[in-house]
């Protein structure tokens, strides 16, 4: 596996292994945003009914309702505010996962094209072998 990876690696140029640098950092952001994502869900829901049961939760929860109460929200709004937030961060952790995606199929792309042209270079630039043996039978 490692000398897989080692030849592919001895393949790319060097503006190729900064990209894909560039490509792990975004996978492992890509990684930690959906874990965030998914993961305050249930915290979410809880907070808008003010359920957490535990002594953090509830000062966080009371941090929260003053924040939103400071910014000129009635109280009777905190929830559709907190739901607002709680979707303006789904929104933007949708909107990183979208980049990283375009970022991803591009550099994938340029991969192809970049070995491909490679390829064909080797291959044009190769003797011609094969024709020197067709004339010796001749």
């Amino acid at each position: 596996m490692l000398n897989v990876l080692k030849t592919y690696w001895d393949l790319l140029s060097p503006v190729s292994r900064q990209r894909q640098i560039v490509l792990i950092v975004l996978t492992t952001l890509s990684g930690v945003v959906e874990l965030v994502s998914v993961g305050l869900v249930i915290p979410f829901i809880a907070l808008a009914a003010n359920a957490l049961p535990f002594g953090a939760a509830q000062r966080f929860t009371r941090g929260l309702v003053d924040v939103l109460s400071q910014w000129g929200i009635p109280k009777e709004q905190h929830t559709l505010a907190l739901g607002l937030v709680f979707l303006l961060g789904i929104a933007a952790a949708n909107l990183y996962l979208c980049f990283y995606q375009f970022y991803a199929a591009w550099f994938v792309q340029r991969q192809r094209q970049e070995l491909s042209a490679r390829i064909v270079e080797s291959l044009a630039w190769r003797p011609l072998e094969w024709l020197e043996i067709g004339r010796a039978h001749v």
